[in-house]
């Protein structure tokens, strides 16, 4: 991170406050400016002795070479126009959002040229949310995948590189439309699945110690996802609609020919099942 010497996070959630233990730890020489639109995540922060004070507004954060934004992606765009205005020539901003088209589109032409915005996304996170849920080696490992525009400058995409691998992370550039087609499958359906088989358990047995002794491991993480932060998933769904919808759809049409194999075809049972655990082993990378 040579070349980061001020960087600004806004939102310091799970993702933004990992960015910021990182930093911390790996990357001393780099000053810290922190934004949050909630004063008690703000106050949060300061009591996990993470920062001796938060900013108060976003134009403390103008003089930064890079500033990382980590709220809902429905908020991405306001968020980005708010600090591009004020901020030096040659800054750079980013996201950590899980859909990209709306942000892009949302932002159009209306951003000043002396600022890039390269559009990011770690595939990195978990269901707890908040200042104390975050880690320093959250990305450790992990894929960042960054959607730059044609007008991006090179510069500005390989200063978001650098940024990511100096945490740990492996970048890889795709367009937006392959992102959130890929994303919607890869992410988005699984935590609507989740939320969907929370809502059906719901439907039919109450949770309490009649209920206890039928739920085993793995009933537990399939509806892990189920408890993931509200406001967040509520901004992805709202931001990668179409593309969940499709994905969905076709998730429907699957579970369909499952249903009939189950009713009309059961000798198809063992060839569907042993079908499907040879794609898991190979995603997995398990040897057969």
């Amino acid at each position: 991170m040579e070349s980061i010497r001020h960087l600004g996070i806004v939102g310091l959630g799970l993702l933004g406050s990992s960015i910021l233990r990182g930093v911390k730890l790996n990357h001393p020489h780099v000053h810290l400016h922190l934004f949050d639109g909630d004063p008690k995540v703000c106050r949060e922060v300061e009591a996990l002795g993470l920062v001796q004070q938060c900013a108060d507004s976003l134009a403390e954060l103008h003089e930064c070479d890079l500033v990382v934004v980590c709220v809902p992606t429905g908020s991405v765009a306001s968020v980005v126009m708010g600090l591009a205005s004020g901020m030096k020539n040659g800054a750079v901003v980013t996201d950590v959002g899980s859909a990209k088209q709306t942000v892009i589109n949302a932002l159009g032409n209306r951003l000043p040229t002396h600022v890039s915005f390269v559009p990011g996304h770690p595939m990195a996170g978990g269901e707890q949310s908040g200042p104390s849920a975050g880690r320093e080696d959250l990305f450790a490992g992990k894929t960042c995948l960054l959607v730059p525009l044609s007008s991006t400058p090179t510069s500005a995409i390989e200063l978001v590189e650098r940024f990511w691998r100096a945490l740990g992370a492996i970048t890889c550039r795709v367009d937006a439309r392959q992102h959130d087609h890929i994303a919607a499958l890869t992410s988005h359906l699984p935590h609507l699945i989740a939320f969907s088989l929370m809502e059906t358990f719901g439907d039919q047995l109450p949770i309490n110690s009649q209920s206890a002794p039928f739920i085993g491991r793995s009933f537990f993480e399939q509806i892990r996802l189920a408890s993931s932060d509200v406001a967040i998933w509520t901004s992805i769904f709202e931001n990668n609609t179409d593309a969940i919808l499709s994905q969905t759809e076709h998730f429907i049409a699957v579970l369909n020919q499952w249903c009939a194999v189950l009713q009309e075809r059961p000798i198809e049972l063992h060839g569907k099942i042993s079908d499907s655990s040879a794609l898991a082993n190979k995603l997995l990378g398990r040897a057969l």
